[in-house]
């Protein structure tokens, strides 16, 4: 009885690291310039009020928390604003986009948790790990949306700086 239990874990914790490390490398292949921070469905909607609607979350005191891939994958955008990349104005767009890319592909997880149903050969494990799936995603994407409004401010903030000062294209045209 114990036996199995623990093949199970071990067999369902090594398929979420599988699943999970192969969609952030996939992720890393999304051509940045079909990304638009600005447009459906990565735009701010009305409710979120600049990141404001996940403070009732408490979002600010467990956001760091959350483990970042890029620690263990270097071909993944760092999620760490890096002092001397952010004095050049387009990375916060860059970084702005990478936020949908991660919010893609949290929910592109979440969209697939049904897998666990069929590669689990005793369905109560496969609910049990693809609802674990589901919500082990959504503070993900809820960090992502969090984080995005102010992204974008800066970023469009220092492309209006450049435009005034007669020097710079649009961001989104460079990233």
């Amino acid at each position: 009885m114990i036996l199995d239990f623990i093949v199970k874990f071990v067999y369902n914790g090594l398929l979420a690291l599988v699943i999970g490390a192969f969609s952030a490398v996939v992720g890393t292949f999304i051509p940045r310039r079909l990304i638009h921070y600005d447009r459906f469905p990565f735009r701010e909607f009305r409710f979120e009020q600049g990141g404001r609607f996940y403070h009732m979350f408490g979002i600010e005191k467990w956001k760091l928390k959350l483990p970042d891939i890029s620690e263990y994958i270097k071909s993944v955008f760092p999620k760490k604003v890096e002092p001397e990349a952010a004095k050049d104005r387009r990375y916060f767009a860059r970084f702005a986009k990478e936020t949908c890319v991660s919010e893609l592909i949290h929910f592109a997880l979440i969209l697939t948790s049904p897998i666990y149903l069929v590669l689990n050969w005793d369905l109560d494990w496969g609910i049990v790990v693809m609802v674990l799936e589901i919500v082990a995603n959504i503070p993900f994407i809820m960090v992502q949306r969090y984080n995005r409004p102010r992204l974008v401010r800066v970023a469009e903030r220092g492309n209006r700086h450049s435009e005034a000062c007669g020097h710079g294209e649009p961001v989104e045209e460079k990233v």
